[in-house]
């Protein structure tokens, strides 16, 4: 064909080569096929586009020479990928990101090509054959043949496993390459490839010293004779990642003891080999293998790093498959390798294995073990224990560091059958052993020279392993309260030497009495003289439980040596149990609390014990005393609520415990916790009332208290000018009142009683231009007891009303609300929701307008319009309140539309009731003329209501006229006014007009489903019969009253 415009190839690549054929093109072999390459211009279209889909082709320079030679060659425009071209559950992308000339022809069959779920990646293993095309093998060998990082992915068909069964070792890996498991479409989270060496007498995957830079990942990898995986010396810089490798299934258990590797899971001579790491999936599982886990040997070996794997668990980390031999082995001069790391991710569960979890052994130097669980489960708590030592130190291993000083690097050493850390058969000096939690193992927690305690020496001039480095002697401990806790204790070793005394805490001591460390709690720094002797004093911020013991181990700062353990000494501290939650009730109710010493005194201890304050509650008894028999036995304390008489709300107060009397000098002057109690009070609400008002000539408003009996003497309150209209508030949790007032010339100012005195707002409010209107208001919020002071500011406009808010500590600054109506705001009008911190504000202007806010405890919002300026007046022509049970909110308004009154109400989040219909008590209806107001020119609005909790209910005919007799009492005792409708007893068909003693009138309603009255009862004036066909099963009624 000729004047063709565009050739699309498919086929894998990588970087800087293409696969034609059976042949792979670089810049390596370009020349020999540049001629044939040139012939295809011949067939080419001018301008024509060349497509080259082909993984990583053009991603360094090598790419970029190819590509540009094919331009030259061709004459065509090319396009070409950098990254990988495929399916993108695998990575991939269809972008042909690297462009020469102007390439104008889309990806061919783009809504075809897709949707293929592979990869043109340059080896693809595509079948689970030992060998032949398709195979790992020849993936393998093809990858070796071509020079640069190559990529082996995998592209089976099925859901998987593959089992990959080799009769035969596999190629010696000899350039980079990554051997992709992830890459296989069936992987989700675990390996799918499971490579199966049945035994064969070979490593699973061997990498030579000229493999630098390999990847191995999601890979099972069993049963061979020799290694999981061997790195040779001189191969660097390679990542094992997300391999199982050992007797293991593909979902991380137990495949069974035929499975095992023969030799090492992994075994590393080469240096700066990442073997797992801290993203999900990246950890490897090196379990069941006959030998160890993991071997780092030879001195070639240094700089690898060990993070985020399961040695000798499954992959959960929660049982037990062991190997053969250690966990991890560092040896043969290994340098400067890292095991764990100091966060959760980079951790390493190491345990169950045969023999030790981790060893050091053979002039191994400079490595680090840190942050790592070894000998317990995934979470550090369950009994998983090497069957030896947690960490074995042993014959010239120097420099080396177990744990750290950082956060996170001590690791957890604990459950294993031997020593937890054991410097054995001349290890070296040097050796840190920091910050760790040793505990709960069958030996020492710290052993140098491995057989037991070795007693400290004088001017510690021994040798040995870390120089048999002396441990601190610990003299006392003491705790006030068991969250700070003070040692002290001395140190004799090395003249004129700085250490770091690390101290620690367990729930008991070990056997020997040395140990153990379950809790690092702190560390001093201290200095011998000398002759090789400190003392020091050190006081610990850390939590600390009754009965737990304290040890020590000194580390030398300039030759890193670390001691065993100290002998383990009792705190010398006082429990006090509880120390908070105490309540009490001002009806004498009690609480009581217990103090026991920690560990035996000396001598006798004596501790008082009062009160903080004794009007709320008192403590007996007054004195507890210890001795060395009962000092085990804990002692109660009384605690005993006051009635002081004051309605003052609960009153906390403290059960002090005074500072201990003893000549024992660990507890004498011991103080131990306080105790926070709590007296809950039972007195009456202060019932007094407040009347204010102005005199004349008088700057300073007037008041006199009523106390329910009397007035009291009259008085001054502060100076804020004569008010001609006043309104106010009282807090409902604090003996405060807020007053707010305006004087003739139009001044807005406040006061405020703070429980003893007033004095006047400590900031101005405004001046308006008329002194008759109630232009500010002020309420408190129901549940947080804060005040909502609002105002009129005197500037019209769009934000006419200023606020501020009062915590009952201080005042909010000022700020302006932005209202739906523009202009002077007349009428100002609080309500707040009984149940919560919302509130409503209700406004009329200058121009006839009234409007609605919604206050929602912080914040205004909600604005509704509710006459747009048909009515409002000079006078009170707004009202809002909230429905006590419901908590909804209506605002009732006038329009000036003649004898009708209109309203809305809020039901939390709308208004939900439309202009122009009035509420009779359940819906909306047309108010008839003259019955909601006194007058077609009233401007005023005043509404209120009181619900009876103690009015008696009609339960029967049999006892009506007693219960009826039990309301009026009821209602008489409250002084209700106004009119009242009652419900009854359904039996009774009659409606009553009723006076109560003070002359009140009430209706009671004492029948169902009453609709009208037909006939006067003819035994009583003021009732009236209804026909019993009217009487039906509802407990209300409509009456008509004139």
């Amino acid at each position: 064909r000729y004047d063709v415009d565009a050739v699309h190839v498919l086929s894998h690549g990588t970087d800087g080569a293409l696969k034609l054929g059976g042949t792979w093109l670089h810049q390596g072999n370009l020349g020999g096929y540049a001629g044939q390459i040139a012939q295809w211009q011949d067939a080419l279209s001018n301008g024509a586009d060349l497509l080259v889909y082909g993984c990583d082709l053009a991603a360094t320079a090598k790419g970029q020479f190819l590509i540009e030679a094919l331009q030259s060659l061709t004459g065509a425009d090319v396009a070409a990928s950098n990254d990988e071209t495929g399916a993108t559950r695998l990575g991939g992308d269809w972008d042909l990101e690297v462009r020469l000339g102007t390439v104008e022809t889309r990806i061919v069959a783009e809504n075809t090509i897709t949707g293929w779920d592979g990869s043109l990646a340059a080896f693809s293993v595509t079948n689970t054959n030992n060998s032949g095309a398709g195979s790992l093998r020849q993936a393998i060998t093809d990858a070796n043949a071509l020079a640069g990082l190559d990529t082996i992915t995998f592209s089976i068909s099925g859901a998987g496993p593959h089992t990959i069964n080799v009769d035969s070792a596999l190629p010696t890996i000899t350039d980079a390459v990554v051997i992709d498991g992830w890459s296989e479409p069936s992987f989700s989270s675990t390996p799918v490839i499971v490579l199966d060496g049945n035994d064969v007498s070979a490593d699973g995957l061997f990498l030579s010293a000229t493999a630098d830079g390999s990847t191995i990942r999601g890979l099972v990898i069993r049963d061979f004779d020799g290694d999981g995986i061997e790195i040779a010396a001189g191969s660097d810089n390679n990542t094992i990642v997300g391999n199982y490798i050992g007797r293991l299934t593909e979902t991380g258990l137990d495949a069974g003891a035929a499975e095992a590797n023969t030799l090492n899971g992994l075994r590393v001579q080469g240096a700066n080999t990442t073997i797992g790491g801290t993203t999900a999936s990246a950890g490897n599982v090196l379990s069941g293998n006959n030998d160890t886990g993991i071997t780092i040997t030879g001195a070639a070996a240094t700089g690898n790093l060990v993070q985020g794997n399961f040695i000798g668990t499954n992959a959960a980390g929660t049982a037990v498959i062991a190997n053969g031999v250690d966990g991890i082995l560092i040896n043969s001069n290994a340098a400067n390798n890292t095991i764990g790391g100091t966060t959760t991710p980079a951790r390493n569960v190491i345990s169950g294995n045969v023999d030790d979890g981790v060893e050091l052994d053979t002039g191994a130097t400079g490595n680090i073990v840190r942050g790592n669980f070894i000998g317990t489960d995934i979470t550090g708590t369950a009994n998983l224990g090497n069957q030896s030592d947690g960490v074995l130190v042993n014959a010239s291993t120097t420099n080396n560091q177990i744990g750290g000083t950082a956060t996170g690097a001590g690791n957890t050493i604990a459950f294993n059958d031997g020593i937890g850390i054991d410097l054995l058969n001349g290890a070296g000096t040097g050796n840190g052993l920091l910050g760790n939690s040793i505990h709960s193992n069958g030996a020492l927690g710290i052993d140098l020279n491995g057989d037991g305690v070795t007693a400290n020496d004088a001017g510690d001039g021994d040798t040995g392993e870390n120089d048999l480095q002396n441990y601190p002697t610990l003299t006392s401990a003491r705790t006030d309260d068991f969250s700070t806790v003070s040692v002290r204790g001395t140190l004799n070793s090395t003249a004129s030497s700085t250490f770091r005394i690390e101290f620690f805490a367990s729930s008991a001591a070990d056997a020997s009495g040395h140990g153990e460390s379950e809790r690092y709690l702190g560390f001093a720094t201290v200095t011998t003289n000398s002759s090789g002797d400190v003392s020091f004093s050190q006081t610990l911020i850390a939590s600390l439980a009754a009965g737990e013991v304290i040890t020590a181990t000194a580390t030398n700062s300039t030759t890193g040596d670390t001691s065993e353990f100290s002998a383990s000494i009792g705190v010398h501290g006082i429990v006090v149990s509880p120390t908070s939650g105490l309540m009490t009730t001002e009806a004498g109710t009690t609480a009581s609390i217990s103090v026991v010493l920690n560990i035996a005194p000396t001598a006798d201890v004596t501790i008082n014990i009062s009160s903080s304050d004794t009007t709320e509650g008192t403590a007996s008894a007054a004195t507890v005393t210890f001795t060395t028999l009962n000092w085990n036995v804990a002692q109660p304390v009384t605690v005993t609520g006051v009635d002081d008489s004051v309605n003052d709300g609960d009153v906390v107060f403290t059960i002090l415990t005074a500072a201990a009397s003893s000549t024992d000098a660990g507890y004498s002057g011991l103080n131990a916790a306080d105790v926070s109690a709590t007296n809950s009070d039972n007195d009456p609400a202060n019932s007094t009332a407040t009347a204010i008002w102005k005199q004349s000539g008088l700057n300073t408003p007037q008041y006199n208290e009523w106390d329910g009996v009397s007035f009291g003497v009259e008085g001054n309150s502060a100076s804020v000018g004569q008010w001609r209209i006043i309104d106010g508030a009282e807090a409902p949790t604090r003996d405060e009142k807020i007053l707010v007032g305006i004087d003739s010339a139009g001044v807005i100012s406040g006061e405020f009683w703070n429980g003893t005195s007033w004095a006047a707002l400590p900031f101005a409010l405004d001046t308006v231009s008329s002194s008759t209107n109630h232009g500010f208001d002020v309420v408190y919020e129901s549940a947080s007891g804060d005040a909502l002071l609002v105002w009129n500011n005197g500037t019209g406009g769009s934000s006419p009303i200023s606020y501020r808010v009062w915590n009952g500590t201080s005042w909010s600054a000022e700020q302006n609300i932005s209202t739906p109506a523009s202009g002077d705001a007349r009428q100002l009008q609080l309500a707040a929701d009984p149940n919560s911190d919302e509130m409503i504000l209700v406004v009329s202007n200058d121009g006839k307008q009234e409007y609605a806010l919604v206050w929602n405890g912080s914040s205004w919002a909600s604005s509704q319009v509710l006459d747009g300026g048909s009515g409002g007046e000079d006078h009170t022509s707004v009202f809002v309140a909230y429905e006590s049970q419901s908590g909804e909110a209506v605002a009732v308004y006038d329009t000036g539309n003649g004898t009708t009154l209109n309203y809305r109400t809020w039901n939390g989040s709308t208004c939900v009731c439309p202009a122009g219909t009035n509420w009779n008590g359940t819906s909306c209806t047309s108010c008839p003329a003259g019955t909601a107001r006194n007058g077609s020119t009233s401007a005023s609005i005043c509404t209120g209501g009181q619900v009876l909790n103690d009015a008696a209910v009609y339960e029967n005919y049999a006892v009506f006229a007693d219960e009826r007799k039990s309301l009026f009492d009821s209602l008489d005792k409250y002084n209700i006014t106004g009119v009242v409708f009652l419900t009854g007893d359904p039996h009774q068909s009659e409606v009553s007009k009723i006076s109560t003693a003070d002359g009140e009138i009430f209706y009671d309603v004492t029948a169902s489903a009453l609709t009208s009255t037909t006939t006067a009862h003819p035994e009583e004036p003021n009732h009236f019969r209804v026909p019993g066909s009217m009487i039906g099963i509802r407990n209300y009624a409509m009456i008509d009253v004139s």
